[in-house]
């Protein structure tokens, strides 16, 4: 059986985009180890928020146009 691609997102595209996706979440990932390291609250907080925003970037690359 094969496999239906969406129509407006070539296989190659689908790879990029999956491998931005695994990038982002692999630096948030990163950030919260370090984080836990982190003796002082604000510095853990704003690395915190760091990841925070690689995984909304890992969730645009999974939305359709984003």
């Amino acid at each position: 059986m094969q496999r239906r691609r969406a129509a407006h997102c070539p296989d190659d595209q689908m790879e990029k985009s999956n491998d931005k996706t695994e990038e982002y979440r692999k630096m948030a990932a990163d950030c919260i180890e370090v984080a836990q390291r982190m003796s002082l609250k604000d510095d853990r907080a704003r690395m915190m928020q760091m990841a925070q925003r690689w995984l909304d970037l890992a969730q645009q690359a999974e939305t359709p146009g984003g």
